[in-house]
């Protein structure tokens, strides 16, 4: 794991300081190429051959094609030996390597046969052009910038903005933020800086200044009706060898174990494959609240530890760790619409000091079917034969008259928001005819009508973005798949890469901790992907053949457990902890003089959050969070300055 950078001038001092700019990627070693054309850094986290044969940037035998690299091959061995057999010569035993060579004999083909996380940039002198991808699920990240014959990339936003980036505002990635959590497609919150996209490549044409962007891989869903038991060979067989290969490593390994069935399947695995090669203890951490039992998953952690006899450490946490909230802030690039990117990053820190590579969970949902909304949405299916009149009328009326324990048990999200997330779900209902629209209203922070209250621009503008917003969702409700798959497909190319993927990678290399991902290796996705939809969702089960794999291998408190995610308590904190740093930043003078929120909106939402109203504390959430990142980024108000504002 580490930090990749480079640019289409000479500037040696640059060079330096954005790999100073991102020093927790990579604390072992720094190294830079530069020649009349391209300038190339790279810092360095050691995993995979610690020696200096393993330095970047990286050429092949004569020093016509040159690589920085970020992330882990897994399968490069294999690479390797075939590469090897067409008469290529290695002077190391890294994955980097591997790549380059790969690349010679295949060129761009090559990215069909690595199975990994990575973001690399390739200079080919010999053609006199600059490759570069981003792995399938977008892992690990990548952002570029490309203005007046300049181009410019970097694992890190913060890097680039060292170029000399004009700072605008991204009002359409500002919408999205607030809408679903994160920025769509290619945009990020700064004008003119892009994202590449998971599965995509660029091609700069260093002579011509031309820049080409080309997606190499896609989701493709094709589900095939296979007997249960052939299923749950198939995937125990492919969970153990993609777990194997993640567990190669030059340095010492854990598991972030939460206690749900993801991380636990990975821990089981693990203990299977140690015993099999006859290794060391699984070391395993997990992270819970000290004070506040109700979102404390602590227990069914170590329900699996002592199943295991893992080397478990648990990390207690109470109000103090909000104090982290800029600097995690700092770290993403962007606002933090996920709370659990805090905990996340106090658990990779803690963790550092005891290993350099964690295996996480993380990718399970998206694949298995893990989400409890999407167990909602399919309710809704059942809904779009009915008449229009029953669906926006009778439907409605019928839910707001459920006795509570009903509500809870089919609309267990919303409930969790109280009474505007049963207006919500409810409105989802009304909307159900329409998949797009009904996916938006049921995820949405600010729903649209919420945004168009909130922002202070005028009504065409901001009818215009919420069109942008509903167009890029809506691309994923329109083509020929099962209900479930649509929305497979939308969160597997946004949400996952953008938001799980996101905080994993920023809160981990924070730490200089390696974060993997064993669920998104290639030959599992493909698996997950030929799956009718009864094998991931059925009826009040999700991740069924997941679950029917693992069973015999876990605690019946992990499978049997309601899947509740990992609670922050954000509510008692915006009322206690960073309350005296959210009036300060949500002040009327101040959103007046910013001119992007309308200060009597924000208002009210405060005042619901006096009523312990857990859906107004996620939307304070995000506007304080967003706050917070436009004080750092255009008004350069640092991290410590910030915290000082925090009072615990």
């Amino acid at each position: 794991m580490c930090g990749i950078l480079g640019f289409n001038w000479t500037d040696n001092t640059l060079l330096k300081k954005m790999q100073e700019s991102m020093k927790h990627r990579g604390p072992d070693q720094r190294g830079q190429f530069a020649d009349s054309n391209i300038s190339l850094g790279h810092v360095r986290l050691s995993i995979i051959d610690l020696s200096e044969k393993g330095r970047q940037p990286m050429s092949n035998e004569d020093g016509t094609v040159w690589i920085v690299f970020n992330g882990e091959i897994y399968n490069f061995q294999e690479i390797r030996v075939s590469l090897e057999a067409k008469g290529h010569i290695f002077r190391s035993n890294s994955d980097t390597e591997t790549i380059i060579h790969a690349y010679e004999e295949y060129g761009i083909r090559c990215l069909e046969a690595l199975n990994g996380m990575f973001a690399f940039a390739i200079y080919d002198m010999r053609k006199n052009i600059l490759v570069i991808a981003r792995d399938r699920f977008g892992v690990k990240p990548l952002y570029y910038h490309f203005q007046n014959g300049r181009f410019s990339f970097a694992s890190e936003m913060k890097a680039l903005l060292l170029t000399g980036i004009q700072k605008e505002l991204n009002m359409s990635a500002l919408d999205s933020f607030l809408a679903c959590r994160y920025e769509f497609m290619r945009e990020t919150m700064i004008t003119g800086i892009f994202k590449l996209m998971p599965g995509n490549l660029l091609i700069f044409d260093i002579k011509a200044k031309t820049l080409s962007r080309r997606t190499y891989w896609s989701p493709c869903f094709k589900p095939l009706a296979r007997p249960e038991g052939m299923l749950k060979a198939e995937l125990d067989r492919l969970l153990h060898d993609s777990i194997e290969r993640q567990m190669i490593s030059d340095v010492p390994l854990g598991v972030f174990l939460s206690g749900g069935i993801d991380s636990s399947a990975i821990v089981a695995y693990m203990d299977r494959i140690r015993k099999e090669k006859d290794l060391g203890e699984t070391k395993t951490f997990s992270v819970g609240f000290n004070l506040e039992k109700d979102y404390d998953d602590m227990v069914y952690a170590k329900d699996v530890s002592n199943l295991y006899n893992t080397d478990h450490h648990e990390i207690f946490l109470d109000a103090s760790i909000v104090n982290e909230l800029p600097k995690v802030i700092w770290q993403m690039d962007s606002p933090v619409s996920a709370p659990d990117a805090i905990p996340t990053y106090i658990m990779s820190r803690e963790a550092r000091k005891r290993v350099k590579v964690a295996l996480t969970g993380n990718g399970a949902d998206e694949l298995f079917g893990g989400y409890e909304h999407y167990k909602f949405l399919m309710y809704l299916k059942h809904f779009r034969k009915m008449p229009n009149s029953v669906v926006q009328k009778s439907l409605p009326l019928v839910i707001r008259n459920l006795p509570n324990r009903l509500i809870s048990k089919f609309f267990k999200f919303p409930a969790k928001m109280g009474q505007k997330g049963i207006e919500r779900a409810i409105k989802t209902v009304e909307l159900t005819k329409n998949e797009a629209a009904s996916y938006i209203s049921l995820i949405s922070i600010f729903d649209d009508d919420e945004r168009r209250d909130i922002m202070a621009c005028a009504k065409p503008e901001m009818d215009r973005r919420i069109k942008n917003t509903q167009s890029e969702i809506g691309k994923y409700f329109t083509k020929d798949d099962t209900p479930l798959n649509k929305i497979l497909r939308r969160e597997l190319v946004h949400f996952m890469p953008e938001c799980v993927l996101h905080v994993a990678d920023r809160t981990s290399m924070a730490a200089s901790l390696e974060a993997r991902v064993p669920f998104l290796d290639n030959h599992l996705a493909n698996f997950s992907f030929k799956l009718k939809d009864n094998m991931k969702l059925r009826g009040l089960s999700e991740k069924y053949i997941l679950k029917k794999t693992v069973r015999s291998m876990l605690p019946r408190s992990v499978i049997y457990r309601t899947k509740q995610g990992f609670h922050v308590p954000i509510d008692i904190w915006l009322k206690d902890e960073l309350k005296y740093l959210a009036e300060d930043l949500l002040a009327p003078h101040r959103l007046k003089k910013q001119g992007l929120f309308k200060p009597d909106t924000l208002a009210k939402i405060s005042t619901h959050l006096k009523d312990s109203n857990m859906y107004s504390a996620r939307q304070l959430w995000c506007l304080l969070s967003y706050q917070i990142w436009h004080e750092m980024i255009f008004n350069d108000v640092d991290v410590k300055a910030l915290t000082r504002k925090i009072r615990y």
